[in-house]
């Protein structure tokens, strides 16, 4: 997929033969909702687990803590770096990294078709 997303300027999402959206990259991302995801590293899990439950206070956001990260999920999640990383401060926590993850085809394959995609032949 991140050769297609690379390479191409229109794609398609086909699934058992049948064609079941064409567009850009961006504009089949913005079809299925198109979130952005937000991956905060923090120092550790209590740490993760205070941010997780300030951040659970604002509305609109999908929060998920798996320890010593915390996942904002929210369609212009960018736009609220600034108030997730007042939140850290906070509740003192100490960001040891923060990743942010745009919507990309394999995420457009998931919502269409309902599955992950399985690489085929020689990979």
């Amino acid at each position: 997929m991140a050769e297609a997303e690379e390479l191409s300027d229109r794609v398609g999402i086909i699934d058992h033969g049948k064609l079941l959206a064409v567009g850009t990259c961006r504009e089949l991302a913005a079809s299925v909702g198109g979130s952005e995801r937000l991956r905060v590293a923090l120092a550790g899990k209590d740490e993760g687990d205070r941010l997780s439950a300030s951040l659970r206070t604002v509305p609109g956001l999908s929060v998920e803590n798996d320890g010593a990260h915390v996942t904002v999920t929210a369609p212009r999640v960018r736009q609220l770096l600034p108030r997730i990383v007042e939140a850290a401060s906070a509740v003192r926590a100490t960001l040891r990294d923060i990743e942010i993850r745009e919507p990309n085809l394999e995420t457009v394959f998931l919502a269409y078709t309902g599955r992950e995609l399985v690489a085929q032949g020689g990979e």
